[in-house]
C-alpha cells in the first residue's frame, strides 16, 4: 500500500490517503476505484505536488478575488454610473 495526496476544489487542505493501486489514470482506495484528476478531486503520488497544485489554486484564486474587488471598487467609486442596461 502507498500513502498519496489528495487534494479538493472547494478546500484548502491536503488529505493523506493508502492506495492500494494505481494505474496512469485510477487509484484503488478501499477496494474502490478513484480517478486521478477530476473537476472536483485530484490524488497525486507525492506531498510536494499536492502542495504545488494548492499553491497554484491559491494564486489563480488570489488573482480573481483581487480583480473582483477592484471592480467593485471601481463601481462603488462611480456610485454605479456605469451600469449597462439591456
Amino acid at each position: 500500500m502507498e500513502t498519496w495526496y489528495k487534494t479538493e476544489r472547494h478546500s484548502w487542505k491536503i488529505y493523506e490517503v493508502k492506495v492500494e493501486k494505481h494505474t496512469e489514470n485510477s487509484i484503488w482506495i478501499n477496494g474502490r476505484r478513484n480517478k486521478i484528476g477530476t473537476c472536483w478531486d485530484k490524488h497525486h503520488p507525492s506531498l510536494e505536488q499536492a502542495k504545488t497544485e494548492l499553491r497554484y489554486r491559491c494564486k489563480r484564486n488570489i488573482e480573481t478575488l483581487e480583480k473582483d474587488l477592484a471592480e467593485a471598487r471601481e463601481a462603488l467609486n462611480n456610485d454605479f454610473n456605469n451600469i449597462k442596461m439591456g
